[in-house]
This record gives structure tokens, C-alpha cells and sequence, in this order.
């Protein structure tokens, strides 16, 4: 994947983002709450975020593969589903 480390930064960006979005929802689901212990908060940590994790590094590493060239991640936000568009593509658009 394009720069070493991007990757990383970016998804340690993503993860408290994800948490207060979703694992809210997985808890009230589970009960339990939302203590360390708590069912919702193991699996959470156990489980999904080790899943998406992979799976956003796998989705990527095939754009990268399909473009030739490295995929910049500093406007993806995966709550929300949006991209950004980088500051040179912005310009072109006005």
C-alpha cells in the first residue's frame, strides 16, 4: 500500500470515529452496556474492528492495485461514506 504508515495513521483516525458511531448501537443490541467487560465492548474490539480493519485495508490495496499508483486516504471518512476531493481536484472543478 502507497506511503508505509499512511495506512496505519489513517485508520487510528478512523477507529474512535467508528467506536462512538456504531458500538452505541452494538451494545444496546447486546446489553450489557458499555464497561470493558460488556459483551458489545469485547466482541468490539475481539471481532469488528479486527474485520474491518482487513477488509478496508484489502479494499484499498485492490485500488491501488487497479490505479497503479497509491490511493490517498486523507479524505475517505468511513462513518460518514464520504470522500473528499484533494485540493488539486477541487481547484479544476470551480
Amino acid at each position: 500500500m502507497g506511503v508505509v504508515g499512511a495506512f496505519e495513521l489513517w485508520w487510528r483516525d478512523q477507529v474512535p470515529r467508528l467506536t462512538r458511531a456504531y458500538l452505541p448501537i452494538l451494545a444496546a443490541r447486546l446489553g450489557g452496556g458499555l464497561s470493558e467487560d460488556a459483551p458489545a465492548v469485547r466482541i468490539w474490539t475481539g471481532q469488528v474492528l479486527p474485520a474491518l480493519r482487513t477488509m478496508a485495508a484489502s479494499t484499498i490495496e485492490g485500488y491501488e492495485q487497479q490505479l497503479g499508483c497509491s490511493v490517498a486516504l486523507d479524505g475517505i471518512d468511513v462513518v460518514t461514506g464520504t470522500v473528499a476531493a484533494a485540493a488539486h481536484e477541487q481547484s479544476r472543478a470551480v
